[in-house]
């Protein structure tokens, strides 16, 4: 009888680890969303070849064709995987540290192959000119799965909250 409740039990045990922690759609969009940030990321000790095959990797994270959207300055306009790359290059160049945190993500899957996100964007750097460039900024992201997986094919940046 005892046997029985712990097959039971461990039964139940093993079935609740995979529904907690079960790859689904929602969390492998958000792990994009987070490693994106990450790879976004400089901690300052990084030399120029590192950030060179950082940049080599975006890839990763981005689609071909990124729609990129500023609501503040009015600009929209598509990016190639290579004007990404040549932007985090530029980035890396004049920052000294650089660490990109997403908050409050909200992940909306609105298709078989779609899915759209909102997160509260957080910035802290440390050298160089940030120019328009926020500490806090509201952002939705456009996500699309391809063969590799989920990939960023859009941003919009659509409310600048702090500067």
């Amino acid at each position: 009888m005892v046997k029985k409740y712990a097959a039971a039990a461990a039964i139940m045990i093993v079935a609740a680890l995979l529904v907690a922690f079960f790859p689904t759609e929602k969390r492998k969009a958000r792990r994009l969303l987070m490693n994106t940030a990450a790879w976004a990321s400089k901690t300052g000790d990084e030399n120029p070849v590192v950030i060179a095959a950082k940049a080599g990797k975006a890839g990763r994270f981005f689609s071909p064709k990124v729609g990129f959207v500023y609501e503040k300055r009015e600009l929209e306009r598509e990016l190639a995987i290579e004007d990404l790359q040549r932007g985090y290059l530029l980035l890396m160049r004049q920052k000294t540290r650089f660490k990109v945190m997403l908050a409050d993500v909200e992940i909306e899957i609105t298709g078989e192959d779609t899915a759209s996100a909102e997160a509260t964007v957080l910035i802290e750097s440390e050298g160089g000119d940030s120019g328009d460039l926020s500490n806090v900024n509201e952002v939705a992201f456009e996500l699309r799965k391809g063969d590799e997986g989920w990939r960023i094919s859009g941003i919009r940046i659509r409310e600048v909250l702090d500067k």
